[in-house]
């Protein structure tokens, strides 16, 4: 990947909890990765989703990336919105992201590669 091309972005972990029988989502664990982040084209986008958004966003990364399917992707660093308990360890907690980790697969399948590329798919999150 060429240096120019990557972009800093922030990842939080979504912890769901059952309090009381109401499923919670809190977000906690603020990292941050440089990446390649693309939008997708339309006419990809509507072969994929049958709908064309402007909503989805690939990122591409040669090493081992720190989220996975679930995680919620920033494109500015998130402000915390406060503390939160879960199973007896207090976490940061922040707003939900601008993208949510759909998929994380490797960008070749097959072949000897010297770095290990990935490729993953987000989707827009309806606020």
């Amino acid at each position: 990947m060429i240096i120019k091309d990557m972009q800093r972005i922030w990842i939080t972990t979504n912890r769901t909890v059952n309090h009381y029988g109401e499923i919670q989502s809190h977000y906690t664990d603020l990292r941050t990765e440089w990446v390649n982040a693309q939008f997708v084209s339309d006419e990809l986008e509507a072969k994929t989703y049958g709908e064309v958004t402007n909503s989805v966003l690939n990122i591409r990364t040669d090493t081992i990336p720190s989220y996975s399917k679930g995680d919620h992707i920033y494109f500015s660093e998130p402000e915390s919105t406060g503390m939160v308990e879960i199973d007896d360890v207090e976490y940061m907690e922040y707003p939900p992201g601008d993208y949510a980790v759909e998929s994380v697969k490797p960008a070749y399948i097959g072949g000897t590669h010297i770095r290990n590329p990935t490729i993953c798919t987000a989707r827009v999150v309806t606020k």
